[in-house]
C-alpha cells in the first residue's frame, strides 16, 4: 500500500499464488476500510486451472472423455481430475491434441466443401518442410494463401452460425476456447 502510494495509485494489486491469496483476502476482508484500496487476485497458473475446470464442465455430457478414453488419450483413473481443472500438464496436452484433430477436421470439411479451384499453396508445403524466415515471408505474402485463409476464415465463421449443424457448432465453440486458453498461456 506504501507502493502505490508513493506512486500516486489509488488502487494496490497483488498477485498471488492460491494458498497466499486465500490468507490476503482474509486480511483484507477483516478490515475492509483500512485495505479497501487493495486488490488481490490469483496467479496465472490458477487462473488457467479454473478455466480448465470449466472447459472440462462445458464439455461433460458431450461423450468427451469417452472419445478420449476410446482413443487411449488419458486413462480412466485421471479423467475425472483431467475434467475437474485438477490435472495441468495432461489437461494442456489433451486440450492441445484434441484441437489439433478439431483444427484438421474442419479443415477437411473446407475442403471437401469448396469444389472451385481453391488448394492449399505450394508455399505452405516448402514452409513445412523447410520452416524459415525466407519460407515464411513466401507464405505470408502470397496472394494465393491469402485468399486460401480468406475463404478458410469465412468458411469458420459459417460452421459457428450453423452451417453443418449444431455439434460443429459446439466443436467450434470448445475450439475457440482452447485457442483462447493457449493465447493466455
Amino acid at each position: 500500500m506504501e507502493a502505490a502510494h508513493k506512486l500516486n495509485q489509488k488502487y494496490c494489486f497483488i498477485t498471488m499464488d492460491l494458498a497466499a491469496a486465500k490468507i490476503a483476502l482474509d486480511i483484507t476482508w477483516s478490515a475492509p476500510d483500512k485495505f479497501s484500496h487493495v486488490i488481490v487476485q490469483f496467479g496465472g497458473f490458477h487462473v488457467m486451472c479454473s478455466y480448465l475446470r470449466a472447459l472440462g464442465k462445458m464439455m461433460s455430457g458431450s461423450e468427451f472423455e469417452d472419445l478420449l478414453l476410446e482413443a487411449d488419450v488419458c486413462a480412466g483413473e485421471s479423467i475425472d481430475k483431467l475434467m475437474a481443472g485438477k490435472h495441468y500438464n495432461r489437461a494442456m496436452q489433451v486440450h492441445q491434441l484434441m484441437l489439433d484433430a478439431t483444427e484438421r477436421l474442419l479443415l477437411e470439411a473446407f475442403i471437401d466443401e469448396t469444389h472451385s479451384d481453391l488448394h492449399f499453396p505450394d508455399e505452405v508445403r516448402t514452409l513445412a518442410a523447410a520452416p524459415n524466415p525466407d519460407s515464411l515471408c513466401a507464405v505470408v505474402s502470397s496472394e494465393e494463401f491469402v485468399r486460401f485463409v480468406t475463404e478458410f476464415n469465412k468458411f469458420r465463421q459459417e460452421v459457428r452460425e450453423g452451417k453443418l449443424g449444431n455439434t460443429a457448432k459446439f466443436w467450434i465453440i470448445y475450439m475457440e476456447c482452447v485457442w483462447h486458453l493457449l493465447q493466455f498461456q
